[in-house]
């Protein structure tokens, strides 16, 4: 654990740390700046004595679905339902959620008064679905 926290500190990481899903350059920075004093990392270590983690397990029960292992970002007001239900039955289905456009983003979902994010998708060539064709798909 001592080396991962010190790796950490090494700007060569930065890009590593910043390519973590919901990691930005913010996050990274700060993860750099507190690993990089002493009394974090002795402090981190103290907690790493009382964790006992364990191995991830896959529960999905869709993994065949359409969105499973897609990376979806959801715009516009949805009429179906609320964002934060829209995206639990996304998450559900084994997509995962962002709130930002990227080449790595799989659909941009989109519903009534989308703005900017639906015009940097169609910029970027991520392909996107109306709520209803969301719904279609769901079904």
């Amino acid at each position: 654990m001592e080396s991962s926290i010190k790796a950490t500190n090494s700007t060569d990481h930065y890009q590593e740390i910043t390519s973590l899903e919901g990691v930005g350059d913010i996050v990274a920075t700060s993860i750099i700046n507190f690993s990089s004093e002493e009394k974090n990392q002795q402090e981190v270590m103290n907690l790493v004595q009382h964790l006992n983690i364990l191995d991830l397990k896959d529960t999905s029960t869709h993994s065949n679905h359409f969105f499973s292992g897609k990376t979806l970002v959801f715009t516009g007001t949805l009429s179906s339902s609320t964002r934060e239900e829209t995206q639990e039955k996304a998450s559900a289905l084994g997509a995962k959620i962002t709130n930002s456009i990227s080449s790595k983003t799989d659909f941009v979902i989109y519903g009534k008064d989308a703005g900017s994010k639906l015009k940097k998708a169609k910029s970027l060539g991520v392909k996107t679905l109306s709520e209803d064709e969301w719904l279609e798909k769901l079904s």
